[in-house]
């Protein structure tokens, strides 16, 4: 769940955006590489 984001809205474009880490995955490609961490594309995060 997108804390802030209307349920219906969450596999929105507008949603994914802004979108860093959902669910424990790191779904923004320079975040997980400064980090070091496996990166996941936003919307397979979100399909869960």
């Amino acid at each position: 769940m997108l804390v802030g984001v209307p349920k219906g809205d969450q596999g929105q474009r507008i949603s994914r955006n802004g979108l860093n880490v959902h669910g424990g995955k790191v779904t923004y490609r320079a975040v997980a590489d400064a980090l070091k961490l496996p990166y996941t594309a936003a919307e397979e995060a979100l399909r869960g």
